[in-house]
């Protein structure tokens, strides 16, 4: 039996998701969302990051870690003006994108779901709750072992 095993020595590839969108309009191609991991270059960020170490830190010698957001009509198609976020400012988007989503449950303007959509948003929320609790995972630790609360041959990266 040939079995295929993960390559250790590359680091994962970056998250990317598409999401297609619905269009009000027969005639119109709906609008794709593509969410993607990227590291961007910013040569002001040299300056600030000279005493860090880029072995253990995100974020040094100019090399930023954001989420970029970008809309077309195909997923495979760059758009004219992506949007770089920072991570703090990708999770308060995300917390508006949620906020949204509740305010379309105020029944006094719409009406109840029906229950097989009502179900599919509890699962998609199990999703959410899943990456949540790895996003503040991944932060406490980091506070943690930067605060020097936690020594560093813990560090499981």
């Amino acid at each position: 039996m040939n079995q295929q095993f993960p390559d250790f020595t590359q680091p994962p590839q970056a998250f990317r998701a598409s999401f297609d969108g619905d269009s009000s309009h027969p005639d119109e191609l709906a609008n794709t969302v593509t969410v993607e991991a990227v590291t961007s270059h910013d040569p002001a960020g040299e300056r600030e990051s000279e005493h860090v170490d880029s072995d253990i830190h995100a974020d040094t010698y100019g090399d930023r870690e954001l989420v970029e957001i970008d809309t077309n009509y195909e997923s495979t198609r760059p758009g004219p003006h992506p949007v770089r976020l920072s991570r703090t400012h990708a999770v308060a988007l995300a917390a508006a994108v949620l906020e949204a989503t509740e305010d379309t449950f105020h029944y006094t303007r719409c009406g109840r779901l029906r229950p097989d959509a009502a179900a599919e948003l509890l699962r998609a929320l199990d999703h959410v709750e899943h990456a949540l609790n790895q996003l503040r995972d991944h932060a406490l630790h980091d506070l943690l072992l930067g605060t020097g609360l936690r020594p560093h041959n813990t560090d499981r990266r």
